[in-house]
């Protein structure tokens, strides 16, 4: 397989045989076995401590003292989290130059009473011990000496569900290289964690407000920033899959000259380390990107450093949706781009470490793929993603085509939510916008959901009923003035509109007081909360009925001026992702799409779709099945250019 992430373009890729039959090529190689991604290893976890006995727990180790630790092996079902603590090790296999890569001073006792030396340098299983000790833990997991060294089967289980494992951890620790030894670098790094680097927000809404910078602190943080991040640990893609995955349970170890002042906690307890929580370092690091990028005593090299170094290896995803978020946001092209931008040994393997930070639950065989000469990587992992329901912007006009490699043609060809209910504020409900269960045909992607089709606009909402509040909704759901403004757009819509009316009615009686709410049940609801705000603001809605089945209506808020006739498609599926259960869909899907049609050439029988962008809106599916539709391919894949005919009939006849 040609690893081509840094160098695709379509126009190359095209010039090799028809893009639609390699597209098609590639789908064959998905896992038969749909338990491919199995956690039945992690229920009898291979761990290493350095007690032998509960009884000799938090006994204190000393290097020094000890120059031959024994390390026993622990088995510990990691799901069942009362009973083993542990931590998960992120860390760089090869060493520093300034590092000490010797490995050999510590003996892993086996279960059979044998012994061997440790594979993984000293000074990394050092840092575990302490770390484990500090924290009260039982053991830590460390790749390289708890990883089966024969069984390839339960290795290829593991690469596939290593992100489980760094999720229900109780620590993720990442171990960082580089080290903190001067005073000023110190109060440097105290600054940007605590937020004294920024000035106070002004405005009401903190997160949505670009911050600002303390000018007489950001040279300091800049050079403290330009240290951390030449840190090998942030240029290795598994690396990332760990602190990704590990979310909020990902711990930086920095190591630290014991010998600086500390002035709070906010960098640990640890006496030799400064230990911070990796999302909020994200996090800091973000708002100072932002800041620098407003800033206007910087020079150009360091807004160039800025750019390329924060933005690209310690970006926090969730931070600059909500500081950049109507402009369109793909959770899995930033992934994508973060991934080319990393290293890995061998390149087939960014396939599951793509599955797992996207959480895709089907999955392409590295392994066979990476016997494949004339396959190319970048474009395994696009079909991966449109497998598990990545939605194929369709109807994209785009005037230039991508030149800088995979992803950036990634994020050119997925569509980006660019409206999303005001209510859901962060990134889970965009990443969840995905079709369900799609199928790759050579004529496009096949996926099952309901179409809508426009019937009239509801009534306008009469000056004589009483003006509400700006803004119906508080931090945990929509205020209860939401459901009086649906109310009063029931009572307007019964004349002319009673099946409408009568839906949202029950809908409103049903959902009214609820606290606690179900996915399916914080979908409906923010919805709910925008059919309001328009019913609220005058603004325009629009009745629409399922085609085919007479139970079925929709209350759509139009997302563009002159959108009748309009026609939508919309699909859902709720579920929980159960570790235990490989057969199941691990996450929810949700999608509403304003969309036109087109004619069926050659007789598929299937509603032919193109895609104009997501609308908000209230789905009534009554007892409706779900019907099968097609999405065509865009016209770019069939000429190779990387765009496509912009001119009125280039979408063929709409209907």
């Amino acid at each position: 397989m040609e690893n081509d992430v840094g160098s695709f373009t379509l126009t190359k890729q095209c010039a090799q045989s028809p893009l639609i039959d390699q597209i098609l090529k590639i789908q064959e190689f998905e896992f038969t076995n749909p338990r491919q991604k199995s956690f039945r290893w992690m229920q009898n976890l291979r761990c290493l401590s350095p007690y032998q006995s509960p009884t000799a727990e938090h006994r204190s180790l000393d290097h020094h003292k000890d120059p031959k630790v024994i390390l026993h092996i622990k088995y510990a079902n990691v799901f069942d989290k009362g009973r083993f603590q542990y931590a998960a090790i992120s860390y760089p296999s090869h060493p520093a130059q300034r590092e000490s890569g010797r490995p050999g001073s510590f003996s892993i006792q086996m279960r059979d009473g044998s012994t061997r030396t440790n594979v993984v340098r000293d000074t990394i299983i050092w840092r575990a011990i302490r770390y484990v000790q500090h924290h009260r833990l039982r053991g830590f997991w460390i790749d390289d000496e708890c990883l089966d060294p024969v069984g390839q089967k339960s290795r290829q289980s593991a690469i596939h569900s290593m992100d489980r494992l760094y999720a229900v951890s109780t620590y993720s620790v990442g171990m960082l290289e580089v080290s903190v030894d001067k005073q000023w670098q110190l109060e440097a790094l105290y600054s940007l964690m605590d937020g004294s680097l920024f000035k106070p927000a002004k405005g009401p809404s903190v997160e949505s407000e670009t911050p600002r910078l303390r000018s007489n602190r950001v040279w300091p943080t800049l050079r403290l920033l330009r240290r951390l991040l030449s840190d090998r640990w942030w240029t290795r893609c598994w690396i990332f899959q760990e602190e990704y995955c590990a979310a909020q349970n990902m711990r930086l170890l920095i190591p630290c000259n014991q010998n600086l002042k500390r002035r709070s906690t906010i960098l640990g307890t640890m006496r030799d380390e400064i230990e911070i929580q990796a999302i909020e370092l994200r996090a800091q690091l973000t708002r100072f990107h932002e800041a620098c990028k407003r800033a206007t005593r910087l020079s150009q090299r360091q807004k160039r450093f800025i750019s390329r170094e924060l933005r690209g290896k310690a970006e926090r995803y969730q931070v600059s949706y909500q500081l950049d978020r109507c402009s369109g946001y793909l959770l899995s092209s930033k992934i994508m781009n973060e991934l080319q931008e990393r290293r890995v040994k061998y390149s087939a393997d960014l396939l599951p470490i793509s599955a797992n930070c996207c959480t895709y639950s089907r999955r392409l065989d590295q392994r066979r793929l990476a016997q494949e000469r004339d396959v190319s990587l970048s474009l395994s992992l696009f079909v991966q993603a449109l497998m598990n329901g990545e939605i194929l912007h369709n109807n994209l006009k785009v005037a230039k085509p991508p030149t800088k490699g995979f992803a950036q043609f990634f994020q050119q060809q997925m569509f980006r939510l660019t409206r999303p209910p005001s209510m859901m504020k962060d990134l889970t409900f965009v990443k969840h916008c995905r079709f369900l269960n799609p199928r790759l045909r050579r004529e496009g992607v096949v996926t099952k959901g309901y179409l809508w089709e426009s019937v009239e606009y509801l009534p306008r909402r009469p000056v004589r009923l009483k003006d509400h509040t700006r803004h119906p909704e508080t931090s945990d759901g929509p205020h209860p003035e939401v459901w009086i403004l649906l109310q009063e757009l029931a009572a307007e819509s019964k004349p002319a509109h009673p099946a409408v009316a009568k839906l949202l009615c029950q809908f409103v009686s049903k959902m009214n007081g609820i606290d606690r709410l179900h996915a399916r049940s914080r979908y409906m609801t923010a919805m709910a909360h925008e059919v309001a705000r328009a019913w609220r603001d005058n603004r325009p809605l629009i009745s629409a009925k399922l085609v085919g089945n007479d139970s079925g209506w929709g209350i759509f808020v139009p997302s563009r001026p002159k959108i009748m006739p309009l026609k939508v498609f919309s699909s859902w599926h709720f579920t929980s992702d159960r570790p235990s259960d490989g057969m199941q869909e691990p996450m929810d899907k949700h999608v509403q799409l304003d969309v036109s049609s087109e004619k069926d050439p050659i007789g598929l029988g299937l509603p032919q779709l193109r895609i104009k962008g997501w609308i908000n809106g209230l789905c009534f599916y009554g007892h409706a099945a779900p019907q099968e539709v097609l999405f065509p391919w865009p016209l770019s894949f069939a000429t190779g250019d990387g765009t496509q005919d912009q001119s009125p009939g280039s979408l063929g006849d709409r209907v």
